[in-house]
């Protein structure tokens, strides 16, 4: 994560550079007003611009094993960076008798010197990681939840880390990580010798938090009563919720439209394949355990609830697949989403069937309906599977509690990113 935080400072840096740069090399600029407002354009769209850039995939941790990889990396800048331009043409252009200043030259010099840039940035940073970089992470915990993270650490990170349980506390040097679980106990005379780790210069992360930061989820395992009150809040009225809702009623009174002009082509196309009804309606599980009634439009041949895809005959159809892939089968939940039964972020609502059949098998299954239910969510967009299984389920409720545990704006604009890059994505696969 810091590596990936490292190369956003360097785009960033990247983009001023290109600037100053375009700005040099035109030579001059008519006024010094001029330069000012150009300068602070570019300023107050660079949020956008680096969102762009994580849109098309320009921080995904890549190998550049090949010259594919590279080929795909510098077109995925092209593209982010050729939509950053077209939204500062919008700006000037269309503002220039305000801004008095239409800096078509160095707009173009910019874009070009942005994208070798920024395409140097990941060579750089590409290089870097080349160099083999190993750490030893130290677990003190109970056997059972050190063995577990042992396995997950070593089937992902086999190449960066080296995993051991309770070493020997003089063994464990300044670069490596000590990982404490403040649900074990230890005794007095290893504590006293854990804290002066700290004072060495030695990582000391407790299990949970080091778990959330390396795979962006909590720890099932970890999740007791005493957690739950410790790290579940569910207060009423906050700043966050208030705006949130204000956020959702916008944007799905912004996106209205386009279900509406949807409508005619979307029930044309599904009449046509067989002649079924255009919309579903399903009873999902909303905030606080209550039923509320989800519309969509339909994408399979039936509607059967309380099981998931593979163990009844559902089949997608034709058109199903297509408007699933571009997710204009839930346009219609924009209606749910003004009526305030969801959100456009949070826990997706289960089904009421499946949904109690994961109540009686997992345990603190019920958290997940804390907070409303939504179009989008955590899992949805970083769990690698949608779930099949109870297995699966378990391992997005640890997402879900991520989530809930860590809701905020910024989170938030995170999942608004993802969801955004996955529907890019199947565009253009």
């Amino acid at each position: 994560m810091t590596k990936v935080n490292n190369l956003v400072l360097a785009d960033l840096v990247a983009v001023c550079a290109s600037l100053v740069v375009a700005v040099l090399l035109r030579g001059t600029v008519s006024t010094t007003h001029a330069l000012q407002v150009i300068s602070l354009i570019y300023i107050l769209f660079a949020p956008i611009t680096l969102s762009l850039y994580y849109v098309f995939g320009c921080y995904d941790p890549k190998p550049f094993s090949n010259k594919i990889d590279w080929l795909y990396t510098l077109i995925n800048i092209v593209i982010a960076q050729a939509i950053n331009a077209m939204g500062l043409v919008i700006i000037f252009y269309i503002g220039s008798d305000l801004l008095v200043v239409t800096p078509k030259t160095i707009l173009l010099t910019q874009s070009v010197l942005a994208v070798l840039f920024l395409f140097a940035n990941r060579m750089v940073f590409s290089l870097q990681r080349s160099k083999k970089y190993h750490a030893t992470i130290a677990i003190y915990t109970d056997t059972q939840k050190a063995e577990e993270l042992k396995k997950t650490i070593t089937d992902q990170f086999s190449d960066t880390y080296t995993v051991l349980i309770h070493p020997n506390i003089e063994n464990v040097r300044t670069e490596d990580i000590l990982i404490y679980d403040t649900a074990y106990s230890l005794p007095q005379q290893t504590l006293t010798a854990l804290r002066s780790l700290v004072f060495s210069g030695v990582q000391v992360m407790s299990y949970d938090a080091f778990y959330e930061k390396m795979f962006k989820k909590v720890s099932i395992s970890s999740v007791t009563d005493e957690w739950f009150l410790l790290n579940v809040f569910a207060g009423k009225n906050s700043f966050y919720d208030i705006l949130k809702r204000l956020f959702d009623i916008a944007l799905a009174l912004l996106l209205l439209p386009i279900y509406i002009l949807s409508i005619p082509f979307v029930w044309l196309a599904i009449k046509l394949e067989d002649g079924g009804p255009v919309w579903i309606t399903q009873e999902r599980v909303g905030k606080k355990n209550t039923k509320i009634t989800i519309y969509k439009y339909r994408s399979m041949t039936d509607n059967q609830q309380g099981k998931w895809a593979h163990e009844g005959e559902q089949r997608i159809t034709r058109v199903g697949a297509i408007i699933r892939a571009l997710r204009i089968d839930e346009l219609p939940q924009l209606i749910n989403i003004i009526q305030g039964t969801i959100s456009f972020i949070g826990p997706r609502p289960d089904l009421t069937g499946l949904y109690e059949r994961c109540l009686a098998e997992i345990p603190f299954y019920e958290s997940r309906v804390i907070i409303q239910p939504g179009l989008t969510g955590w899992a949805q967009t970083t769990q690698a599977v949608v779930p099949q299984s109870i297995e699966e389920t378990r391992d997005r409720l640890a997402y879900d509690l991520y989530y809930i545990k860590n809701k905020s704006f910024v989170l938030d604009l995170v999942i608004t990113l993802k969801t955004v890059r996955t529907i890019l994505k199947k565009i253009f696969k």
